[in-house]
């Protein structure tokens, strides 16, 4: 953008922000724009109200202004160059507004209901000999033209003082998209031929060509135009792209499903956060995005994608085709409501795919990681559940006979599969409004935003996609949302979403030390251990109490790790404790058998533990808990291990020992 245009930018936003208008749209503003426009604007004369409120409140005034607040507009007309007072008696007399940008720069189109205001608010102002153009503050110029005020670049002003054009409210395709828009608080227009057109002009000419090809191949050079809506009902808004297209045949409108997603049954309807993706028929879609980068490679001279696909496909040793005939109609991703953690670095996601071959994904996606990572996923059976884990990405996952769930534990894995086989659940059909959908997220910004599980609902955004015929149309909703209270207490909201951000990275900078300092601990208890199996004939001594009091380790607060808001307190010193000690055990066992590690519940997530090695590891909970593994993450495989060790010596009240320390059932 043009210097002067940027200029002209600042004036335009401050005069949106102080300007008064009836409840209507403002029609008047198409019958001086003229008919060659990128974009046209027109906002409701509540929405305008609603800025003025906010923008005499302190905070705009010391933020944007920047001067005395003797008016209410009176940093306004100083900025402008008006004589005090100006726009503080002009402004009851506004009765429309529109914004106008072109290839000239934009404008703002301000109708009074008598001419003798813009005359007035332009008089004394610096002129040029024989122009009626008036030179603001700012580089912003301005116009008395009727009943109109125009403020902008001198380009759009000088053009519209001249009037040698057709205007705006003559164009067919303007008043075709305008119809059933008298509700908005806030219109737009934009001509989509116009707006390719102006991207092409400011791009080099290498950059252009690759630009124009893409728009041919994806269908948007058949777009007409879109428009941008916006309307709000109490504590609700929402706001609308609709794009609209010539005819349904467009690469980029054809590939787009026309029907409501069916996995939006998979999805619990009270989900913190959800997004989910419709895409109707795989190999119509992807097959479709493949097609409009194939043509764009050829039609730009490079012709190696499908060289490229080609290469692909033998590395993966299967074919897209066969991979898209196995994908149902969509997938979707989730955070689940309820939880005892931030919102960073959380576990319980989940991710549903509907299939329509379940056996064959399952095999393409063996077939993938052994070729990815040389090995397929590792069996993980949860609870009677015959489950999967990826190690990358760390992940588990269920196929089931027309859908994989696939989340950050199993305990997320099984969790879905359990509410998706309730007879009776609500999903996000009703966010989807069984209406044709092509994306949906919905989130609980208030949930999302604070800290678990004491959070209280908030604002609900809501985002959807979705195609009609030739039309696509991006939606965006709010709930709960009153603009005006969430304005006065932005510094409050600031400063809450700034702690909801930097407090659990503080907490996991805390955290982390916490563990180091755990750790450490293990580490020094390790090394009391080692020297009294090597004064003891290579025999572990029975409990942690026993190298404190025979001297190998002389510092109580060892044994308490950090995070351990209530030790367990036992032994005849009364010692505090931490950790859990396995005890004497043979001293042939697996050197990366477990035989120490910090409490259950010290650290929510994980626990660190001591190897018969002397390794300190951090290991997360449900590694812990798995069924199989290795004997330094697993409890029950150290568990086997020491059993094995022991062989025909073990005894049943020792057994029951073991099997209370590895936490093993009878």
């Amino acid at each position: 953008m043009r210097p002067k245009a940027r200029c002209a930018v600042a004036g335009i936003v401050v005069v949106l922000a102080c300007l008064r208008m009836p409840a209507a749209l403002a029609a008047d503003g198409a019958t001086v724009a003229p008919n060659d426009v990128v974009f046209y604007a027109e906002l409701s004369g509540e929405a305008a109200e609603e800025l003025v409120g906010m923008a005499a409140l302190p905070p705009v005034a010391g933020l944007f202004l920047q001067a005395p607040m003797r008016t209410p507009f009176g940093g306004v007309n100083q900025m402008l160059g008006l004589p005090q007072g100006s726009l503080d008696r002009a402004a009851p007399h506004v009765e429309s507004l529109a914004v106008i940008v072109d290839d000239r720069g934009p404008a703002v189109l301000v109708g009074f209901d008598e001419a003798r205001w813009p005359q007035s608010l332009l008089e004394g102002i610096e002129r040029r000999a024989g122009s009626d153009l008036a030179f603001l503050g700012g580089e912003v110029v301005g116009l008395a033209r009727d009943e109109f005020l125009v403020l902008g670049t001198e380009l759009a002003c000088e053009r519209l003082a001249r009037g040698d054009y057709a205007p705006l409210a003559s164009d067919a395709a303007f008043a075709e998209a305008r119809a059933g828009a008298a509700d908005a608080r806030l219109w737009g227009y934009l001509s989509a031929p116009r707006l390719i057109d102006a991207i092409l002009a400011e791009a080099d000419d290498f950059t252009a060509t690759d630009i124009q090809m893409f728009v041919r191949a994806a269908g948007l050079d058949r777009a007409k135009y879109a428009t941008l809506t916006a309307r709000r009902a109490e504590e609700a808004a929402a706001g609308e792209l609709k794009v609209m297209f010539d005819s349904e045949d467009a690469p980029v409108v054809a590939l787009l499903p026309e029907a409501a997603a069916e996995v939006a049954s998979q999805v619990p309807g009270e989900a913190a956060a959800a997004l989910l993706v419709n895409w109707g028929d795989a190999s119509t879609f992807f097959n479709g995005i493949l097609d409009i980068a194939t043509d764009v490679d050829a039609a730009v001279g490079r012709g190696t994608f499908q060289d490229d696909l080609t290469q692909a496909e033998a590395g993966l040793g299967f074919t897209l085709d066969a991979l898209f005939a196995q994908l149902g109609s969509g997938a979707a991703v989730y955070l689940p409501r309820p939880a005892d953690r931030e919102l960073i670095d959380r576990q319980d996601w989940v991710a549903v795919l509907l299939l329509d071959d379940a056996q064959g994904f399952e095999a393409s996606l063996k077939r993938l990681m052994m070729n990815a990572v040389g090995q397929p996923p590792m069996p993980q059976p949860f609870e009677g559940v015959q489950m999967f884990r990826l190690f990358m990405p760390p992940a588990f996952f269920a196929v089931q006979e027309d859908r994989m769930v696939m989340g950050g534990s199993p305990q997320a894995v099984k969790a879905c599969l359990d509410w998706q086989g309730l007879p009776e659940r609500t999903g996000l059909e009703a966010a989807a409004g069984g209406e044709p959908l092509v994306l949906l997220f919905r989130a609980d910004l208030g949930t999302l935003l604070s800290s678990y599980p004491t959070a209280e609902p908030g604002v609900k955004l809501v985002l959807t996609a979705r195609r009609r015929g030739p039309e696509i149309t991006l939606a965006a909703g709010y709930e709960d949302f009153d603009l005006e209270s969430v304005y006065r207490a932005y510094a409050t909201g600031y400063v809450s979403v700034m702690a909801a951000f930097l407090m659990p990275a503080l907490g996991r900078a805390r955290g982390e030390a916490q563990k180091a300092q755990g750790r450490a601990n293990l580490h020094n208890i390790g090394l009391g251990l080692a020297m009294a199996e090597n004064d003891n004939n290579g025999q572990l001594p029975d409990s942690l109490e026993d190298i404190y009091t025979l001297g190998y380790l002389d510092a109580e607060e060892m044994f308490v790790d950090p995070a351990d808001k209530a030790p367990v307190q036992r032994g005849d010193l009364g010692l505090r404790y931490s950790y859990e000690y396995v005890g004497s055990i043979p001293g042939d066992v697996s050197p990366g058998t477990i035989i120490c590690y910090t409490r259950r519940g010290v650290h929510p997530e994980g626990r660190s533990v001591l190897c018969r090695d002397l390794a300190v590891l951090w290991v997360t909970e449900w590694q812990l808990q798995a069924d199989a593994g290795d004997v330094r993450t697993s409890l029950r495989a150290s568990y086997d291990a020491v059993v094995e060790a022991f062989g025909d010596e073990l005894t049943p009240e020792r057994d029951a020992e073991l099997r209370k320390f590895y936490q093993v059932e009878p």
